[in-house]
Order: C-alpha cells, then structure tokens, then sequence
C-alpha cells in the first residue's frame, strides 16, 4: 500500500528499457469509501480511498483496502457480529447493493476481516471479467459494523440466520453477469 506525496502523471509502459507515460494527467482511478463502526451509537471511522483499476488485481486490491479499515480498529473480539451493507455503483446500470451479516468461528479473530469481504471481491471480480458486456464500476462503497457477540442487535433468532441481498437490475432481460432465468435464485436481478 503506498499514499503518493502528489500525483505527477500516468505511466503507460513499464518495459526493460524504460518507463513511459503522461506528465500531468491524472490516473484513472476507482473511489472506495469505508466506513468501520466498532460501537453500537458510535459514528465510526470512514476511509477514502483511490484504488488503480487494473482489470487483473482490482478486486484483490478492494479487499485489501476494506480489510485493512477493518484491521486499523485493533484487535477483534473473538466472538462477534459483523453487519456488512456495500454498494457498487455501476455506469449505465442500477447499483448492485449487498447487504449481509456474520456470526460465528469463521468470521472471528484475525482472520475475521478477509472472510467479511471475500463476496465483494467476487462479485467485483465477476463484473471486471464479464463476458456479457464491458462493465465499469463508478465507485464502491461499504459500511461494516463490528458488535460483540453478547450485543447483538436483536434476540430474534430468525434475525441471526445469515441473509443476503443481491440485486444487479429490475429487468427481464440477462443481468450484468451475462446469466438468463438461471441466474433468478442467484441474483434475484428480475
């Protein structure tokens, strides 16, 4: 991870011989904006961040930056809820909105923040890959709030079975992934 003094222009060829590119243009990049909530009533901690949209590593790089917030809050409780919402903003498409919550041994101790944000990634990952059509993600952003296992915010049982939202788009027609009527219990996209 690096944080640039100032941006002095866009490099466009890294070969043996030399390194090209552009002085003053300004690179290309995806906004994540991360806001981490440790205490129920509290406002948390928001993070911007600009992330190079090389087509092969954004994902991996969007999970590293939300792992990292996550990380900067110290050590975790071993038992834990996590309530993740994130939203991918899309160009020319409805966002695609994820709305999720954690509990148990795979989402606790250090390995807690990766397992929170390994479904972005893949859905990143999905959209950076599309055969369907090119897709280009505006920006990304994601609030994640971290409770202690004895503070959970409701004693509903049915409340702490692990729900999913995914919508990619209200149409008919094939979603953003390039799936048919297959995709309909996958990513409820009619």
């Amino acid at each position: 991870m690096g944080s640039p003094l100032a941006t002095v222009g866009v490099i466009n060829a890294d070969v043996s011989t030399c390194v090209a590119g552009w002085l003053g243009r300004r690179p290309d990049v995806l906004p994540v904006r991360m806001t981490v909530k440790l205490d129920p009533g509290g406002n948390g901690k928001t993070f911007n961040v600009d992330v190079v949209r090389q087509r092969s590593l954004v994902a991996s790089l969007v999970q590293t930056v939300l792992t990292n917030a996550v990380d900067m809050e110290g050590d975790l409780p071993e038992e834990l809820t996590a309530e993740l919402q994130a939203r991918i903003e899309i160009e020319n498409h409805e966002p695609i909105l994820i709305q999720d919550t954690f509990s148990g041994t795979s989402y606790s101790g250090l390995g807690a923040p990766k397992a929170l944000y390994n479904q972005i990634a893949g859905v990143i990952d999905l959209l950076m890959y599309n055969s369907y059509q090119p897709v280009r993600i505006d920006r990304i952003e994601c609030e994640t709030r971290i409770l202690p296992a004895g503070a959970r915010p409701t004693s509903n049982p049915s409340s702490l079975i692990r729900k999913r939202t995914h919508r990619a788009t209200r149409s008919r027609r094939p979603c953003l992934f390039g799936l048919t009527r297959a995709c309909s219990s996958m990513c409820r996209c009619r």
